[in-house]
């Protein structure tokens, strides 16, 4: 044995390395372990090296007898079109595999029994399918420093592309670990890879075709700070809601499942009206920044309380035991709490927080600023997005407790919004009026003349109103969440009871998932 191997196992049996893998992530260390061992990761990785190699040498010979000035950059393109493929395809299918492997398997139900939480599973995943894209990145690292030593090649491009092609990965691989908490059978795993498999390939090519872009054609992106710190941000909020979301899909059906969702929503509206802001006082006071921000938060903030409208109105067992001790804190929290009443009071919530906080951006960044048309847009935009969410969820709120008619009432939310469009538009093209489009029912429309200023009394009317009315009919729904929190308050101050006695302390986790079935009574 030389020297050198004596001092690497000398280092690796150091007790240091020992405590670190004991408090590690477990799934981590299984799935590296797994991925090493297995064919899939040795055939494609060294598969693609072969090919990438192949592909260089091929680069050099068209090469010859061109541009020496371009030989770097079409060389750089090459390898970037490998590696993207490798990060972008393959890992992330690899990560869908492996979580689809542990429901094939019947493992996934032994992982839960664990003293493991579910946050640690889908972080576990997400870090190997990491750790892959980081080898690959490796791996290319001597084409990539052969392209640099090479003529023509802009390294602020080419770490830019690095960077994209990096985070991209990482944040496909997340969605794909998400898709595969909701594939239990084989023919809904099926169908989803087959679908995730198109989208890959065809984000893939784009990806090339942008570095492409980006190489030859036009100055890069990556030399805006703007364009670069959106780009992260928008990772950043994929990777943290699909983390979330297949951690709720994990998590037993008494436990709370909302309440992380609820917070990481309100903090990425919060963090839409700070990029406002900046953007805002960037472009020196020009209104479509504004406009565009607003849409983005309203349209983030319908899709989840879609989610957190249609929720069982009762509280769970266990999530009893969230309520703050204090009644007023246990008040001023209830729209974070489970439950259908107090998703809506969520969304009427943070709608007023979304519209508070751009007029406090218009007023401190462009105090002339005529706001009205900005404000108006927004107020018509919650009305838009409040009925549409609301409406539907109060139908189907007797209904909520199966899992079945929770999801159609997801469904009837955008069939809701296309029937309000559709059936006017038609009606008016049957009867040959002009500007068959033009009505109250068509949102894009309606947005244009807020944000021209040439709303009409009746429309402003019509949209007061249906809000108002959805309102009204939902209050008692509110009113019912926030009392049970108070309920529950009074329990707990109720001597010789408490809030959920240990006779009724369900398992943190089951084999079976009741809801799915339609019945949420914990299994004995």
């Amino acid at each position: 044995m030389s020297a050198a191997s004596r001092f690497l196992e000398r280092v690796g049996n150091l007790p240091i390395w020992n405590r670190i893998a004991d408090r590690g992530n477990a799934i981590l260390v299984k799935e590296l372990r797994q991925s090493m061992r297995g064919r899939y990761f040795a055939v494609i990785f060294w598969l693609t090296l072969a090919i990438a190699t192949m592909i260089g040498m091929m680069t050099f010979v068209f090469q010859d007898g061109g541009r020496a000035d371009t030989t770097g950059t079409a060389f750089f393109l090459a390898m970037f079109g490998c590696l993207t493929f490798a990060s972008n395809l393959f890992v992330p299918f690899a990560a869908f595999s492996s979580f689809g492997a542990e429901w094939e398997e019947n493992t996934l139900e032994l992982l839960l029994l664990s003293n493991l939480e579910p946050r640690q599973i889908i972080l576990g995943k997400l870090l190997s399918a990491a750790v892959q894209t980081l080898l690959y990145t490796l791996a290319f690292g001597p084409f990539l420093v052969l392209a640099f030593l090479l003529r023509g090649l802009d390294l602020g491009v080419a770490f830019g592309l690095l960077l994209f092609v990096l985070l991209s990965s990482i944040t496909l691989s997340a969605v794909a670990v998400m898709l595969s908490t909701l594939a239990r059978h084989k023919v809904a795993r099926a169908l989803l890879m087959a679908l995730m498999a198109v989208a890959l390939v065809a984000f893939s090519f784009a990806t090339v075709a942008f570095g492409s872009e980006q190489l030859f054609f036009s100055r890069s992106v990556f030399s805006d700070r703007f364009v670069l710190l959106v780009f992260l941000t928008i990772a950043a909020v994929v990777v943290s809601y699909c983390v979330a979301f297949g951690c709720t899909r994990l998590a037993h059906p008494e436990e709370n499942r909302s309440t992380t969702l609820r917070v990481l929503t309100t903090c990425c509206l919060l963090a839409l009206l700070g990029w406002a802001a900046f953007g805002f006082q960037e472009s020196g006071g020009d209104d479509e920044v504004l406009y565009a921000f607003g849409s983005v938060a309203f349209l983030l903030l319908a899709v989840t309380s879609a989610l957190f409208c249609s929720e069982p109105e009762r509280l769970g067992r266990r999530v009893r035991l969230w309520v703050p001790d204090n009644r007023l804190l246990a008040l001023l929290s209830g729209a974070f709490f489970p439950g259908g009443g107090r998703g809506t009071l969520y969304m009427v919530m943070n709608s007023a927080l979304l519209i508070g906080g751009f007029a406090v951006v218009l007023g401190y960044a462009a105090p002339g600023f005529p706001y009205d048309q900005v404000i108006g847009f927004l107020l018509a935009l919650t009305a838009y997005m409040f009925v549409y969410v609301n409406l539907p969820a109060l139908l189907f709120s007797p209904f909520s407790k199966k899992l079945t008619r929770r999801i159609a009432c997801r469904i009837a939310v955008p069939l809701f919004a296309f029937l309000v469009f559709f059936v006017p538009t038609v009606t008016a093209f049957a009867l040959d009026l002009r500007r068959p489009f033009n009505h109250a029912g068509n949102p894009a429309w309606a947005m244009n003349e807020f944000a021209h200023g040439r709303a009409d009394g009746a429309l402003i009317v019509g949209l007061a109103i249906a809000f108002l009315v959805v309102l009204v009919f939902n209050l008692p729904r509110i009113g019912r969440g926030l009392g049970e929190l108070v309920a529950e308050h009074g329990r707990r101050q109720t001597p010789g009871r408490t809030a959920a006695p240990e006779s009724l302390a369900v398992p943190a986790l089951a084999l079976e998932h009741p809801e799915e079935s339609g019945d949420a009574r914990p299994q004995p």
